[in-house]
C-alpha cells in the first residue's frame, strides 16, 4: 500500500494528490469567473459536479441513492 492513501480511501489517488486537483479545478472556475467567461465557467463546474457525484457514487452507491432521488 502506497504510505500516502488511507485505509477509508477508495480512490486510487493519494489524498493530497485529489486535494490538488480540486484545488486546481476551483481555481480555473474562479479565474473563468474573474476574466468574465461565463460560458467557460459554466461548463467548468458542471464538469467539476459531476466528477464530484460519479465519486460519491463509487465511495457509497447507497448514499448517492439517498442525496439523489433517481425515479
Amino acid at each position: 500500500r502506497d504510505r500516502d492513501v488511507t485505509g477509508v480511501q477508495t480512490c486510487a489517488l493519494p489524498i493530497s494528490d485529489e486535494r490538488a486537483l480540486l484545488s486546481e479545478q476551483h481555481r480555473a472556475i474562479v479565474e473563468a469567473i474573474r476574466a468574465g467567461k461565463a460560458d467557460q465557467a459554466r461548463d467548468l463546474a458542471i464538469g467539476h459536479l459531476r466528477e464530484i457525484g460519479a465519486r460519491v457514487i463509487r465511495m457509497s452507491p447507497v448514499l448517492a441513492d439517498e442525496i439523489v432521488d433517481w425515479r
